[in-house]
């Protein structure tokens, strides 16, 4: 799909969320909702397969090591992999969840990453999306603002789409987007 077609659908989820956001940010409405609506379109529209295994890895497995130095597997929702090299994790969450304000989401996120040395976590319900810094060790009493290197909401998706494309499109990620991130 070429940029001016993917920012196009990129409008559609966007006026969809806007239409019926009281219901997509009840309680009511769950994590596997937000992936199938709105989530899972949103990555395929950047140039992933979602549905291929080798490339997106669903409830992917990854070893992490906590404070006090145990080492558990734990799922982060979304695994993206390149030319077989896993790339970055996506943790989702259902919209209702406060992701700029709740502690927990990011650490978990962060974990993710920094636990499989990764330069970027994503972490998202739709209504927000916030990329980590994954290199900055996750410490418990982390507040969420702790290694956030961008943040959008839903609202800002389609006047900062060409900055999000050139981040987290496939192509992008392949040309090494997200170290060059860091790396600034």
């Amino acid at each position: 799909m070429d940029k001016i077609v993917a920012k196009q659908e990129i409008e559609k989820l966007v006026a969809k969320f806007k239409q019926d956001e009281n219901r997509f940010k009840s309680v009511n409405y769950n994590e596997t909702e937000v992936r199938r609506e709105f989530i899972d379109p949103f990555f395929t529209i950047l140039g992933w397969d979602v549905a291929d295994s080798k490339e997106i890895k669903h409830e992917d497995g990854a070893y992490i090591t906590s404070e006090q130095g145990k080492r558990a597997k734990k799922h982060p929702d979304y695994g993206f992999y390149l030319d077989g090299t896993l790339r970055f994790y996506v943790e989702a969450k259902k919209p209702s969840v406060k992701l700029y304000q709740e502690q927990e989401p990011a650490l978990q996120i962060r974990r993710y990453g920094w636990s499989s040395n990764l330069p970027i976590g994503v972490l998202t319900d739709f209504e927000e999306l916030i990329i980590y810094n994954c290199q900055i060790r996750p410490n418990g009493s982390d507040s969420a603002a702790i290694g956030q290197l961008m943040s959008y909401k839903y609202t800002d998706y389609l006047e900062k789409f060409d900055e999000i494309f050139e981040l987290l499109s496939k192509e992008r990620v392949r040309e090494g987007s997200l170290f060059a991130l860091v790396e600034k």
